[in-house]
Order: structure tokens, then sequence, then C-alpha cells
């Protein structure tokens, strides 16, 4: 199980669980029609679920990033500081 999404990532693909091979056997037979529309309803709720569960833990990583980092900026306008070029230190 995927822990940002909450949802396993064989069934997001595959719109079903895994089966292995020593699985019980109980599949039913079903129309295409009716497995189609299935798919349909069941995946567009669980994108919607999936999208709520993937901004919930964005923002509890963000929580716990911005706790982590405690650095305030002493800095004013017209204050001196020092600027890195990336660029210039590969040359």
């Amino acid at each position: 199980m995927n822990k940002s999404t909450q949802f396993i990532p064989f069934y997001l693909t595959y719109g079903r669980k895994a089966k292995l091979p020593f699985d019980k056997n109980t599949e039913v037979k079903i129309i295409l029609n009716e497995r189609v529309k299935e798919l349909l309803t069941d995946l567009t709720q669980a994108k919607k679920k999936i999208i709520e569960n993937i901004e919930k833990s964005q923002s509890n990583q963000k929580k716990y990033h911005n706790k982590k980092i405690k650095r305030k900026s002493n800095l004013n306008i017209r204050d001196k500081v020092l600027f890195y070029d990336a660029t210039k230190a590969k040359q």
C-alpha cells in the first residue's frame, strides 16, 4: 500500500485486486459493458479519494518540514550579503 495515496498501485493500474496462482478461483462471469461501467465509477471515486489523501499527506509533510527548519532571516533592505553564483564556480 502506498503511504501517500492509501491505495495499492496494482489496483490503480488494473482496476482490481492482484490474484496469485494459489488463490482460490472465485471468478464470476462479467459482461464487458458492466465491467467498463464498474471501472469508470470505481476508479473515478478512487481518483477523488487519492487526491484528498495526497493533499493531506503533503500538508503533513509540509508541517513536519517547517517544524524542523527554524532558520529565521535577520536581513534588512540594503544589508550586504554574499552572492554565490554556481555557474562561475564550475569554471
